[in-house]
């Protein structure tokens, strides 16, 4: 059985197979080895597991089986039963002989010629008729969806990292830990200790840190956002 340690678990590679492997995971198509290195790393990856999460709800969402209530089948039987539903009071003593269809009152054949042309013409019209397009000038602002860097870094450091190195790799990013590690061994560190980090600030800081060693994991904080446009 192979057992891998936290380090193992953590590092680069490990992290993008463990992704690429989360839809055989969930069908239970891993050897067994695969299978547990899956298992280890999703007890200390948070991205890994929100991915696990959301492909799970999709392979659930395509399991439930489509209904179709509306079919042209199933609307003509429905009006089928409606028609033969729908008779006249006719007094119990009075039993009218009964006339071929040909025969039948004019307007009852029209009524039902009409509807029946209706159910089965509506589906074709639709496919036929142009879908609506809606036009929109170029000075327009519309607001666009945008990721939004707090200003923050999650980090693992190796087990190994003495507090000496770690506060050089801060110093060497500007960076403060404002929020000590969790269960999973990851911090929160803030860039630039002075005011909000920019975004080239935050590209440097995390460059710095995943070309040092003594770092496992770096990864920065996003926050959905709008954008007015110009």
């Amino acid at each position: 059985m192979n057992t891998a340690t936290p380090l193992d678990t953590l590092s680069p590679d490990t992290h993008d197979q463990v992704w690429a492997s989360l839809p055989w995971y969930l069908n239970g198509t891993l050897d067994s080895t695969e299978h547990e290195l899956v298992q280890q790393h999703l007890k200390v990856c948070i991205p890994c597991r929100n991915e696990m999460a959301t492909q799970q709800h999709l392979q659930q969402s395509l399991q439930i089986p489509a209904t179709n209530e509306f079919g042209e089948a199933v609307q003509f039987s429905r009006l089928m039963n409606r028609i033969h539903a729908t008779k006249p009071d006719m007094p119990t003593r009075i039993r009218p002989q009964k006339r071929p269809f040909w025969a039948q009152p004019w307007p009852q054949i029209a009524a039902i010629a009409a509807m029946l042309v209706a159910i089965f013409t509506a589906p074709i019209n639709s496919l036929l008729t142009p879908a609506e397009t809606i036009y929109q000038t170029l000075t327009a602002s519309t607001p666009k969806p945008v990721v939004q860097q707090t200003g923050d870094i999650r980090v693992i450091f190796s087990s190994t990292v003495d507090a000496q190195r770690k506060q050089l790799l801060l110093s060497a990013i500007d960076g403060q830990v404002v929020h000590p590690a969790d269960a999973n061994g990851i911090h929160v560190v803030q860039v630039n200790s002075q005011g909000r980090a920019t975004a080239d600030e935050i590209d440097l800081a995390l460059a710095t840190l995943r070309d040092d060693p003594q770092v496992i994991f770096a990864e920065p904080i996003t926050v959905p956002g709008l954008d007015s446009g110009s």
